[in-house]
């Protein structure tokens, strides 16, 4: 894993969850715009206390937000489960 710092665009609604164990997370994509033709996306994951406070600061859709966190690639499969791809996920 790497260490990453970005500030970029929530695209989505935050929805707060509750895992398996009890744990609250949110889950929301994050678009950095970072001077290139193409923007670049991440998938973002919040746990505990981070969610409390992306609440409590009322980030939603449109947000400009400066994160950080451990950025890891990861391969994602579609619903449908024909197309592989690679996803950068932030934690």
């Amino acid at each position: 894993m790497a260490q990453i710092y970005v500030f970029g665009r929530v695209m989505h609604e935050l929805t707060p969850k509750e895992s398996q164990s009890k744990q609250p997370y949110v889950c929301f994509d994050l678009m950095e715009r970072s001077g290139g033709e193409h923007p670049n996306f991440y998938q973002v994951w919040a746990r505990g206390d981070q969610v409390a406070r992306l609440t409590r600061l009322k980030v939603k859709k449109g947000s400009m937000i400066w994160l950080t966190g451990s950025q890891e690639l990861v391969d994602c499969t579609s619903q449908n489960g024909d197309v592989k791809t690679k996803r950068l996920k932030v934690f």
